[in-house]
């Protein structure tokens, strides 16, 4: 009997082998071809809103655009991450989530946007509560793992549960828009737009922008809308008609200048004179809302002083809420309106270009010297530089820097 050569059986099964590996696919138990799975894309659009005052999961609305090729996916996760846990919150960790700890959604071919049980839970078991921060994160789940593999979505904005009845909460809208709200009254302050007028400016989605305009809830009954000047990157006059339109008891208050192109809604804008550096109270479904008349900040080598701007204070829970609008901190002649005797609760101050200064924070804390200083109006482009002038003049402000940003006062 012949033998064969030990060296030449080797390379005989080395050589099957690599044809093996060329023409054929992997193998999966049962005889499967198996290819090389791609992951799945992630949602886009995610936003979470507290839209009620139960305490629990009931309060929670979630948001986000569906995958553009559902094909392959099963269904979408919803998970509430603690944001003290967030940092570590990843893929892994949310394949692994038990059953009831996460959100099921079927697809349907549709965006989705849906209020919680009162019974939703965090990703830790807890039923969501009011006064902790959390993170909304979204899967999408693959139907074939061998094919097509699971995605995670970035985090949502941080949110916190607020009992309104108790106090006060301010939601950061866009750019220098904010909503404040305290037991059934709201106010919304430059925050009603459109996505393109806020083209480099900080922004929610345009799903949000448009459930602003259409009064959706959270955003319905607004009691008094207010615009602190003519310019397109702090309100849209198509936006508010839109708004107004599905709102009766919603008011209006707009500098003078404005109020013709309002048409028939100008009638919602209450009657009153003010010139530049004079005060007006005005009551509004029952909210007190003082109006200054500023002078513009000058910037990027514009002369501003023309605009009729304003500034604003709201009267809510027996706090008090000044919105600066576009000022001129150092020429709008702040000694004359006697605000250290107003307390003021909270300052929301523009905050980019050269506003962040020495000489405009003394103007600042001289003549109204707020308990809290909130920064906001920031370009996304210049926001790192922004914050560390703002934490340099100011060490102990706090910033808006993420849509639907929630503080409570």
């Amino acid at each position: 009997m012949k033998r064969s050569h030990p060296l030449k059986c080797l390379l005989l099964v080395l050589i099957s082998f690599s044809f093996m590996l060329q023409n054929c696919s992997k193998k999966e138990e049962g005889g499967m071809e198996m290819n090389n799975p791609t992951r799945l894309a992630t949602v886009l659009g995610l936003s979470v809103l507290d839209i009620g005052n139960a305490g629990n999961g009931s309060d929670v609305q979630v948001s986000f655009s569906k995958i553009s090729n559902e094909t392959n996916v099963s269904e979408y996760r919803i998970f509430i991450v603690k944001s003290s846990e967030s940092g570590t919150f990843n893929l892994e960790k949310a394949v692994d989530i038990a059953p009831g700890n996460f959100i099921g959604v079927p697809k349907t071919g549709a965006n989705f946007s849906m209020s919680l049980s009162d019974q939703a839970k965090t990703v830790d078991g807890e039923l969501i509560a009011n006064a902790v921060a959390y993170r909304v994160y979204v899967m999408t789940v693959s139907n074939d793992l061998t094919q097509f593999l699971n995605a995670l979505s970035g985090a949502s904005s941080e949110f916190t549960l607020v009992d309104t009845d108790k106090n006060v909460k301010v939601t950061y809208i866009a750019n220098d828009g904010i909503l404040i709200e305290y037991q059934d009254k709201k106010v919304a302050i430059d925050a009603i737009n459109v996505v393109d007028n806020l083209n480099g400016w900080i922004s929610p989605s345009s799903t949000v922008m448009s459930a602003l305009q259409n009064g959706i809830p959270p955003y319905d009954n607004i009691d008094v809308i207010m615009v602190t000047h003519g310019h397109g990157d702090h309100y849209a006059t198509s936006a508010i008609q839109s708004y107004l339109s599905r709102n009766s008891n919603t008011k209006l208050i707009v500098p003078n200048g404005l109020r013709s192109s309002f048409g028939s809604n100008s009638n919602r804008i209450p009657n009153f004179s003010i010139n530049k550096f004079e005060q007006v109270e005005l009551v509004l479904n029952d909210i007190t809302i003082d109006v200054l008349q500023v002078e513009h900040f000058n910037q990027f080598g514009n002369n501003f002083a023309d605009v009729e701007s304003y500034t604003y204070i709201v009267h809510m829970g027996g706090k008090k809420f000044m919105h600066a609008g576009d000022i001129d901190y150092t020429d709008s002649q702040l000694d004359k309106f006697n605000l250290l005797q107003d307390s003021v609760t909270v300052a929301f101050i523009p905050t980019f270009g050269d506003l962040v200064s020495p000489r405009n924070r003394d103007a600042l804390i001289d003549n109204v010297n707020p308990k809290n200083i909130v920064g906001l109006h920031f370009l996304r482009n210049s926001l790192s530089t922004s914050l560390s002038q703002l934490n340099s003049i100011y060490p102990e402000a706090d910033a808006f820097t993420e849509p639907l940003e929630i503080r409570v006062y």
